[in-house]
């Protein structure tokens, strides 16, 4: 039994980070800006024609994926898609 004057001792309990810090937080606006500038010069003064859709596609997807790499966020894995 303890005496009123002894106080229990409060071990801090271990935590681990579960996300990223508020710098490093994933800002959808940052992206948006980046989608917007690569889609806009690869398809500025492009005509529609069924051959090139595919190639362009392709060449827009892995652009946006290497411009939101460049963002250096990590612990993001991104999946960009086209259709």
């Amino acid at each position: 039994k303890m005496s009123k004057n002894k106080s229990k001792v409060k071990v801090p309990q271990k935590t681990y980070p579960t996300g990223p810090d508020f710098k490093g937080k994933f800002r959808p606006g940052e992206a948006l800006v980046k989608v917007k500038e690569i889609v806009d010069s690869k398809l500025e003064g492009a005509s529609y024609t069924q051959d090139k859709l595919s190639l362009w596609n392709t060449e827009i997807c892995n652009d946006i994926r290497h411009e939101l790499k460049g963002l250096a966020k990590d612990r993001y894995k991104y999946v960009v898609q086209a259709w």
